[in-house]
This record gives C-alpha cells, structure tokens and sequence, in this order.
C-alpha cells in the first residue's frame, strides 16, 4: 500500500506502520484491516472451457475477504479454480467458502496455511472422483499447516489424485505433514485407476522416514510442470514424493507378511475393473465369497480355480481403460447385482 510521509514527502509502499525509508521518520500508523477493505480491487469474471477458473495474479489482494466481499455467493460457488499467485497474502482464511480443485496460492507471504477449501467433487463414469492441486510454492515464510487444515484433509476420504506444490518453501516443517492420515484420503471410489497423492519438494528436503513408511518414494524429473495456470504451465526445479494406494496397500501386505500373518487377498479382476482394493462393489463381492460362496463345496472349488486364474486376468485388465469398463458392465456389475441378496 502507498503511504505518503508526512516529514518528506515521499511515497512509499508499506503494510504497517514503520519509518520513512528516506528521512527515517515515523510513517503514519496504519489500519491494515481496515484498509484492505477500502482498497479498489477490479472484478474478475470466470472463464474458462471446461471449468470455471477465476483469476487474481498480481493484484495485490491482501486479504481473502476482498474477493469474498466482490463476488456474490452464487459466483464463489461457480468457481472450480482459483488463481492467486503473486499477492500479498499472508492469511487465507476464509476460503473455505469456495468449492475447489485447483488453487494456486504460490508467491505470496504466507508464514501458515490456516485455513482450507472444500474439494470439489467431481462426478464422472460411474463415480464421484475427488482431485485437488494446491499450488503454494515460493511462499518462503511458510512454516507449517495449521492442525485445523491437517483435520479437514483427514475428513476426506474419497481423494482420487491429491497434489501439494511446496517447492521454494524453504522454511517449511515437513514433519506436519505425518499428521495426515493418508490412508483415509485415498479411499477412491474411481474405476480409472489407483489414488495419487504427490509432494513436490526442492531436491535437497529429505522424505521424512514416517511418509516413507506409509509408502511414499521418491521420483525426479528435470523441470516439474505442475500444473496449467490462467497465463502458462509453471515449470518447478524439484524432486517429488509420490505415493499411491497400490504401493499403500502392497506396504500393508508385506508388513503382514512379516508377522506371519496372511496377506489380504481379494476378488482380482472386480479390483482391477474399479482400480480400488476398498471400493464398495469389491467390498460387496468379497463379502458374497466369504459369507455365501466358502459356504459350499462347488464354491470352495470355484474360489481355489479363481485364485489361480484370476491375477492373471486382472494384470491384462488394469492395463487398459477399455477393458476396465467392458469388465465392469459385462462381469462386475451384473455380479454385483446378482448377488447383493447373498451377502
């Protein structure tokens, strides 16, 4: 904000009171929650071809209540992604009066993530998918997430591909990050493929031992293109943990494995079709086999026949999109309503 020194005449941008960068003395005190507000900020309208994008980049915004107090709430509920790089943000609360699955927060002042927005649900062939970019990189105060934004990510559970971009973040405690319970988020109902969750991280931030432990590893590529803002795709230097429910639960069977327990098993080529172990349809199924099917002895048969062919079947199927549906309309579903009443 401009202010104007009393003493010498000279402008200056500040954003709370202090000296005069050229006489030293003493600049006006100023009311930076109540200025913010007075401040003319030029309304944006969305756009966008298949969602709807709302832009602020360089404008100044200090406060999330400024776009909150421009944009009725028939607008905020419209908005798909939100673009606010290169502000003056150091709080973002409020936005958890927009529905989002992309925001892109990177360049601002922000020393906490305190506040979080609702994922957006998006709904898509025979699933509602979640999917969310959170873009804060080069915010180099930021230090950690508050324990109210680590809850509301804990409160999801149907997360399809989840991205995190803290790349310039120098300052940034990735410990706070082993609070998420990531086995909870990827709960994906989605039948296109496991769920996703990514990190990006400056090469040289080491993956905490408790992600590794959940699962993540560590991936590289030379320039990161993270993801399409309202200008151009935004190229990043940096590594990226990556982690997947796959990976999730192959961790989860060998840690059985190692106690002498015995690793789950699973209807094969139902797991293949809806890209999910946890989906509700192979829960379904695995609940037909285990209360109706073991019950009999052609079923007992049927089961050991299966467990033989059907890993193959469901490595051809999990391969191709084409096959996951042609499997899920012709097998899957039929089954799953065939034997709804036998579970």
């Amino acid at each position: 904000m401009q202010v104007k020194c009393t003493s010498c005449g000279a402008s200056q941008n500040i954003s709370q009171a202090q000296n005069c960068d050229f006489c030293r003395a003493p600049l006006p005190k100023i009311d930076t929650q109540s200025n913010w507000s007075n401040e003319k900020i030029t309304k944006a309208t969305l756009s966008g071809s298949y969602e709807n994008v709302l832009s602020y980049v360089s404008r100044g915004i200090e406060d999330i209540n400024q776009l909150i107090n421009i944009h009725p709430d028939n607008e905020i509920s419209e908005v798909d992604s939100l673009y606010l790089q290169r502000n003056r943000l150091r709080s973002i609360n409020g936005i958890n009066k927009f529905d989002l699955s992309t925001l892109n927060l990177s360049d601002n002042e922000l020393s906490i993530l305190d506040d979080f927005p609702t994922i957006r649900e998006e709904v898509s062939f025979q699933s509602i998918d979640e999917r969310f970019q959170l873009n804060i990189a080069n915010n180099k105060s930021l230090t950690t997430f508050s324990d109210s934004v680590i809850k509301s990510l804990n409160s999801y559970k149907n997360i399809t591909r989840f991205e995190i971009n803290l790349i310039g973040c120098s300052d940034f405690d990735f410990s706070c990050l082993t609070k998420i319970n990531f086995s909870n988020i990827l709960g994906s109902r989605s039948i296109y493929g496991g769920s996703q969750f990514w990190i990006f991280v400056d090469p040289n931030v080491t993956l905490p031992i408790e992600l590794k432990n959940q699962g993540f590893e560590l991936k590289q590529d030379d320039d990161i293109q993270f993801h399409v803002s309202d200008e151009k795709n935004e190229a990043y230097q940096g590594v990226w943990w990556f982690l997947n429910k796959e990976n999730q639960v192959a961790l989860k069977d060998n840690i059985s494995e190692s106690k002498n327990e015995k690793p789950k098993s699973g209807c094969f080529i139902a797991t293949a079709a809806m890209g999910d172990y946890d989906h509700p349809v192979v829960v379904d199924l695995r609940l037909f086999r285990d209360n109706w099917l073991r019950e009999r002895k052609w079923g007992k048969n049927f089961i050991t026949w299966y467990y033989e062919k059907g890993p193959k079947a469901a490595k051809v199927i999990e391969k191709s999109t084409l096959l996951r549906k042609i499997t899920f309309f012709t097998i899957v579903k039929p089954l799953h309503l065939l034997t709804r009443n036998y579970r």
